[in-house]
């Protein structure tokens, strides 16, 4: 297939403090696991009303559960946040399932029914914990197409199985390393697709993503199970990272 030979170009929460892990070719770039309030971007009393709100919705909940459900650590995180609950009286300790204050089973007080009632007027989301804007576009930044370097041999190797010419590869090949928008244009049935198919292809990788962002106090889901498929995290090595994100495959640019 080939097209005619042109182408044109066209053109509310804290930052977070935590350290992003180092990218190797088997290890996803995802944001270290946060140690404290602050390197979670998010205030102390947002997390605390996220777990409030998590004990009127489910109920009866120990320390364990409440990290699988809002992926933050227990440990100068949560625990930060439930002696706050406790001692504004919106949450108490109703027995143990082991040993350590993680065992506990909490529920809300009365006073914290009422305080979880109001947080389900604003929203209705209960789940992992959102990243802030900021952290989000940070993160991002870091995937951009901008200063990439496509060599030749990988451009030949991408369009392989298309029959394009050699003029038209050479106009691909420096509108790709522009990092910038492509238009293809030309006859219906001349190839526009499956170039555009193949220079996504190209440019595919993978990405990290959160499941949700925070922005002006509205939280918005980012992560679809239905259209993003998570690249597993090296065995062993979960509680390395920010569980707020996740790694996908095979993202096209």
């Amino acid at each position: 297939m080939s097209l005619p030979e042109r182408s044109a170009q066209g053109n509310g929460m804290q930052p977070m403090a935590s350290q992003t892990a180092p990218a190797e070719p088997d290890k996803p770039l995802l944001p270290l696991r946060p140690r404290s309030i602050e390197a979670t971007g998010l205030s102390l009393s947002f997390i605390a009303d996220q777990i409030v709100r998590a004990l009127y919705i489910v109920g009866e909940m120990t320390g364990i559960q409440l990290v699988e459900l809002l992926h933050l650590p227990w440990e100068n995180v949560l625990d930060q946040a439930m002696n706050y609950l406790r001692r504004e009286q919106m949450a108490e300790v109703k027995g143990s399932s082991g040993l350590g204050e993680k065992a506990y089973r909490y529920q809300a007080t009365t006073k914290g029914i009422t305080r979880a009632k109001e947080i389900g007027e604003r929203t209705q989301y209960l789940g992992p914990a959102p990243v802030n804007l900021h952290d989000y576009s940070a993160m991002m930044r870091q995937y951009t197409t901008q200063g990439l370097k496509v060599t030749e041999a990988a451009i030949r190797e991408a369009f392989a199985h298309l029959v394009i010419s050699d003029s038209l590869l050479m106009q691909l090949g420096p509108a790709i390393n522009s990092g910038r928008s492509i238009f293809l244009f030309g006859h219906a049935g001349n190839g526009k697709t499956s170039i555009a198919e193949a220079t996504a292809r190209l440019l595919s990788d993978s990405i990290a993503v959160p499941h949700a962002i925070i922005v002006d106090g509205q939280i918005i889901r980012v992560f679809d199970p239905i259209h993003h498929e998570r690249r597993p995290l090296p065995q062993g090595q979960e509680h390395l990272y920010d569980q707020r994100w996740g790694a996908l495959e095979n993202v096209q640019w």
